[in-house]
């Protein structure tokens, strides 16, 4: 395995850097408990606040897995520099706005994908390297639960659009819709020469999402893209970020089935939080759940952090968690929650 964290091991790259969360918390976490595998229980795993869960890998056996129920699972794909607990923190906050949205009909469950993405600032170009092999991963995840006959909606935000696009390139079989929150990718990206031709991208619909008020994007993007190899294009400023001002280089009916929504009067930065608290896109979900008019539950006193992105300090953490109702499981190479891309799933959806 390539994350010791769930061999039991707290003596690895994972713990020393923080990636899951502080140290502390993994120790203390980790004592006295143990994660099942249902699909191959001689594998020893622990993960922390999951009971059960299922490996995915090539090769594995699919028979005995679990997968997240309902007709519709959405995937949550975070960004860069983000930890075990603020992952879940967001995909516990999205579960809660579908619950909001829908809380009868069209059952769904909300699955959280957990990728590498580093914590420091300066890692920005080893998190880029690493969401190729990540997406790779996540269309394992995908593919699993489209021969389940489920519904597949993905939504990633930031450096994790890039996850989201790498996982669908020539997908055999299409997703219902991805929708890309303060996407981290150049503006550019679907156009035929780019890395991310609309025609291999495999969704029936893109929703994209930019906001002008997106600081991080705004001050950011561009240093961070010369850092990874790009300085050319960001020196002469050929680099704008798709989340920042969509489409700008064309018009949007030059790309099929692709919807760009400015919502830089609901969304004043780059938190994930906030972007999930958009009309438009609680509007689209919507939608996806069968419910075009929808009563939006969770306003501005919503109980969700929607403050400045920062580092979390370890009692934040531990309070950040998911609900005890939710159901976990996970899905990831060797069950790797963070070692090359793995899921967490927390069942949320009516009639689960």
């Amino acid at each position: 395995m390539d994350c010791h964290l769930i061999s039991k091991s707290v003596d690895c790259y994972h713990t020393r850097h923080t990636i899951h969360t502080t140290l502390s918390v993994i120790r203390e976490m980790s004592k006295g408990s143990s994660t099942v595998v249902a699909n191959q229980p001689t594998l020893s795993l622990t993960i922390p606040r999951v009971a059960r869960c299922s490996v995915l890998h090539e090769g594995a056996a699919t028979s005995g897995m679990e997968l997240p129920r309902g007709e519709t699972v959405f995937i949550w794909v975070h960004g860069f520099r983000q930890r075990y607990f603020r992952i879940i923190s967001v995909a516990s906050h999205l579960a809660s706005r579908l619950k909001a949205i829908r809380p009868t009909g069209r059952s769904h469950s909300v699955l959280a994908f957990a990728w590498p993405s580093h914590l420091k600032k300066a890692a920005y170009a080893r998190a880029k390297a690493k969401t190729a092999d990540a997406g790779r991963h996540l269309a394992r995840v995908i593919a699993a639960l489209q021969a389940n006959q489920q519904r597949v909606v993905v939504l990633a935000h930031s450096m994790g659009a890039r996850v989201a696009l790498h996982a669908l390139l020539d997908l055999p079989q299409p997703v219902d819709r991805l929708a890309l929150l303060a996407a981290a990718v150049p503006s550019n990206c679907f156009d035929e020469d780019q890395a991310f031709p609309r025609a291999r991208v495999a969704a029936k619909a893109i929703s994209v999402f930019h906001s002008s008020n997106d600081d991080v994007l705004s001050s950011g993007f561009w240093l961070g893209e010369a850092l990874s190899g790009e300085v050319g294009a960001a020196v002469c400023g050929g680099l704008v970020p798709l989340g920042l001002n969509g489409i700008p280089s064309q018009p949007v009916s030059n790309l099929d089935r692709v919807d760009v929504l400015d919502v830089s009067a609901e969304v004043g930065g780059h938190n994930p939080n906030t972007w999930l608290t958009s009309t438009s896109l609680n509007e689209l979900l919507g939608v996806e759940l069968g419910a075009p008019c929808f009563d939006s539950a969770l306003g501005e006193d919503e109980e969700f952090d929607a403050g400045e992105d920062e580092e979390l300090g370890e009692q934040e953490f531990q309070d950040s968690c998911w609900p005890g109702e939710l159901d976990a499981s996970a899905l990831g190479e060797d069950g790797g929650v963070q070692g090359e891309g793995g899921a967490l799933g927390e069942s949320s959806g009516p009639g689960d």
